[in-house]
C-alpha cells in the first residue's frame, strides 16, 4: 500500500510533481543512511555554533544545505523531535518553511512566521533554524490493513517526518521546491543516539540492518532489536526481495531499496513511500511473514517499482498490480509450493466484489475492490496477453509502457497499450471486465501462471516447467503424485511422477525405494509374490527364497501416501511404515 498522505491529486506515482506538505525527501547527496550515534542534546533547539565549521563557503554547493537531526522524546510518548537547520549561500534570497501538519515549533532562529502559518528566513541568520516536535502516531490504511500506520513507543519510533522547502536564489529563474527540485539543494541526516534513516522513513531505536545486493540494487532489511522483530527472518525476507528484483522486468529500478520491519502497535500491512534520487522505502509488519499468496514484502516491493502517473479511471491499477504480482511472483518462486499455488488461485476464484466497476470508484462498496477484482482482472488479462502472444508477451510488457509513458495513463490509453501486446483491438474485452459490473473469471490452470521462459523450474524438482507440461506433472509441487519422490528423480528412475505406485504392488515408490525394494518391478524378488503382500506376511521382498504363509490371506492395499507415511491395510498390531 502506498503512503497516500505522500501525495496531493489522484496520481501517486514516484515522482511527485504536485505541491504536497507532507512530502519527504531524501539526501540529496550527504544523507546518512548507517546507524549514528551522538550524545542527546537538551530539549531546546540545536546551537549552530561550530556544528558546520568545516562547511566552508564554496561556490559549487547548492543554495542552501539542510540538516537535520533526529532525537527520540521518551518523555513525550507518541512523538519525536526535529531540528532542521539552513546553511544558505550568498546568491541565495529566501528560504521558506511549509506550515508541516502534526507538528509543533518548539524552537526557531533566524525565522519570522507569516499569517499563512508558513516560516520565512529573516535574511539576516546566516545558519537559520527550526525546532520540530512531531507527532508520530497516525493512523491509515483500509480493511483489514487499518490502524497506525506511524507509531512511536518508549522503546523505537518509526516515522515518516516533513522535511519540505523552498527557496528563491539569483542562480536560477523562480522558486527551487526540495520535493521537486533534488540536485539543487543538499541534504545532511543525523540520527542522535540508535537509529536508522532511509531517506523517506526514519527509524529510531536499536536497530539489526540485513543487506543483500541483486538485479543491480541494494537491498537493505531494517528490523527492531530486544524482540520486536524477533519474527522476521532476514533470510527469507531478502531470499522473497532479491528474487523478485529478478523476476520482475518493468524497469523503474531504485538503486537502492530500504525495507523496514514494523513491529506492534502498528497495523497489520504495510506502506511505500515515494522514491528519491535512486532510492525508496517501505515498511511491512513485522508479524507478517514470507509465504504465498499474501507475501506484503513483495507487495510492497512492487509498488516500488511504480512509476505512472494513473488517471481516474485507472486508480485502480496500483494496488490491484501489487497484489496480482505479490501472489504470482511468489508462487514462481516456489513459496508453500502446491498448497502456495492453491491458495493463490483459490483467492482469484472469489468474487465478493463482483458488483464493482473498477474504473467508477464512486461504486466501491468497498476500498479492498483493487485487492480483490483488480487482481482478478490483471490474471485474466495476463492470460489473454500469453495466449495471443503465444507466450511472446506478457502483463509486465504493459506495466513497463505504463511505467515509461509521459503524463497520465487514461483508461484509453492503457486500452491501447494492451492492443499492442495482444496484436489485437482489446477494448471490448477490457470494456467487459474493467469498465462493467460482474464477475471477472481468472484462469485455474497452473500453466496460466508459469513463468514464461520454458527452462524455469520453479518446485526445485529438477524438471523444467516445459518438461512438467509433456509429463503432465504439476508445475508447483515437487512430488506431484505424494509417494516421496521428487517429480526431477522419478523421470530419472523411470517411474510415472503422476502415480504413487509405479508397479501397482500397493507399495509408494518413495517407500520402495527406502526399503530396497524396486519401485517399477512389483515382485522385485520374482518369487510370485507381489512386493505389498510380502511386506505385510510378513516375508521378505528381495529374498526369493522368503514367501508369505500359505493361506495367511494378505493382500495388503495402498490407500494413500502423503507426507512421507504410507497407511497400509495392514494386520493387527502391525506398524505403518514411515519413509
Amino acid at each position: 500500500m502506498l503512503d497516500t498522505d505522500a501525495y496531493s491529486g489522484v496520481s501517486r506515482g514516484r515522482t511527485v510533481v504536485a505541491l504536497a506538505v507532507l512530502a519527504v525527501v531524501a539526501s540529496s547527496v550527504a544523507t546518512v543512511g548507517a546507524a549514528a550515534s551522538y550524545p542527546d542534546p537538551p530539549d531546546e533547539p540545536v546551537s549552530t555554533t561550530g556544528e558546520e565549521s568545516t562547511e566552508a563557503a564554496n561556490e559549487s554547493r547548492p543554495g542552501v544545505v539542510q540538516t537535520v537531526t533526529y532525537n527520540r522524546t521518551p518523555d513525550r510518548p507518541g512523538t519525536i523531535r526535529a531540528t532542521h537547520r539552513y546553511r544558505v549561500g550568498p546568491n541565495t534570497s529566501s528560504v521558506v518553511v511549509y506550515d508541516y501538519d502534526h507538528t509543533a515549533i518548539i524552537g526557531s532562529e533566524g525565522f519570522v512566521r507569516r499569517s499563512n502559518g508558513r516560516w520565512v528566513w529573516d535574511g539576516e541568520v546566516e545558519r537559520p533554524l527550526l525546532t520540530f516536535r512531531i507527532a508520530v502516531n497516525q493512523s491509515g490504511g483500509v480493511g483489514e490493513f487499518a490502524g497506525l500506520e506511524w507509531a512511536d513507543t518508549r522503546r523505537w519510533s518509526l516515522s515518516h517526518p516533513p522535511v519540505s522547502f523552498a527557496y528563491r536564489t539569483t542562480a536560477r529563474d523562480g522558486w527551487v521546491y526540495s520535493w521537486r527540485d533534488t540536485a539543487a539543494y543538499e541534504r545532511v541526516v543525523r540520527v542522535a543516539g540508535a537509529g536508522y534513516d532511509g531517506g523517506r522513513v526514519v527509524y529510531l531505536g536499536a536497530h539489526e540492518i540485513s543487506e543483500r545486493t541483486a538485479s543491480g540494487q541494494r537491498f537493505r532489511l531494517v528490523r527492531p532489536a530486544d524482540g520486536d522483530g524477533s519474527a522476521v527472518e532476514p533470510d527469507r525476507v531478502l531470499d522473497t526481495l532479491t528474487a523478485a528484483a529478478g523476476q520482475l522486468d518493468v524497469g523503474a529500478r531504485d538503486d537502492v531499496v530500504n525495507a523496514f520491519a514494523g513491529p506492534a502497535p502498528l497495523r497489520t500491512g504495510g506502506v511505500t513511500t515515494p522514491s528519491r534520487d535512486g532510492s525508496q522505502d517501505f515498511w511491512v509488519a513485522a508479524n507478517r511473514t514470507v509465504g504465498a499468496p499474501a507475501n506484503l514484502w513483495v507487495h510492497e516491493y512492487v509498488h516500488t517499482r511504480q512509476n505512472f502517473s494513473l488517471g481516474p479511471r485507472m486508480a485502480w491499477f496500483r494496488e490491484a498490480s501489487a497484489t496480482y504480482y505479490a501472489g504470482l511472483l511468489s508462487v514462481r518462486q516456489g513459496l508453500d509450493g502446491r498448497s502456495g499455488f492453491e491458495a493463490f488461485v483459490d483467492r482469484l476464484r472469489r468474487n465478493a466484489t463482483a458488483n464493482a466497476v473498477l474504473t467508477n470508484r464512486s461504486t466501491w462498496g468497498t476500498a479492498m475492490v483493487p485487492y480483490r477484482k483488480g487482481a482478478r482482472a490483471l490474471a485474466a488479462l495476463d492470460a489473454k496477453i500469453r495466449t495471443a502472444s503465444g507466450d511472446g508477451r506478457t502483463l509486465q510488457d504493459v506495466f513497463r509502457r505504463l511505467n515509461a509513458a509521459d503524463g497520465q495513463v487514461t483508461y484509453d490509453r492503457f486500452a491501447a497499450i494492451v492492443g499492442n501486446a495482444t496484436g489485437t483491438n482489446a477494448t471490448a474485452w477490457l470494456d467487459a471486465r474493467l469498465d462493467s459490473p460482474g464477475p471477472v473469471a481468472a484462469p485455474t490452470s497452473p500453466w496460466a501462471y508459469t513463468a514464461p521462459d520454458p527452462s524455469a523450474d520453479a518446485d526445485d524438482d529438477g524438471l523444467t516447467a516445459a518438461t512438467e507440461r509433456r509429463l503432465g506433472t504439476h508445475p508447483f509441487d515437487p512430488d506431484t503424485d505424494s509417494d516421496g519422490l521428487p517429480d526431477g528423480l522419478e523421470e530419472r528412475l523411470g517411474t510415472d511422477p503422476t502415480d504413487p505406485d509405479t508397479d501397482d504392488d500397493s507399495l509408494p515408490d518413495g517407500l520402495e525405494l527406502d526399503m530396497g525394494t524396486s519401485p517399477r518391478i512389483g515382485d522385485t524378488d520374482l518369487d510370485g509374490f507381489a512386493d505389498g503382500a510380502e511386506l505385510v506376511s510378513p516375508s521378505g521382498p528381495t529374498d526369493a527364497r522368503s514367501v508369505p504363509t500359505r493361506g495367511a490371506g494378505l493382500v495388503p492395499l495402498f490407500d494413500r501416501y502423503t507426507g512421507g507415511i504410507a497407511v497400509l491395510d495392514l494386520p493387527r498390531n502391525a506398524t505403518i511404515a514411515r519413509y
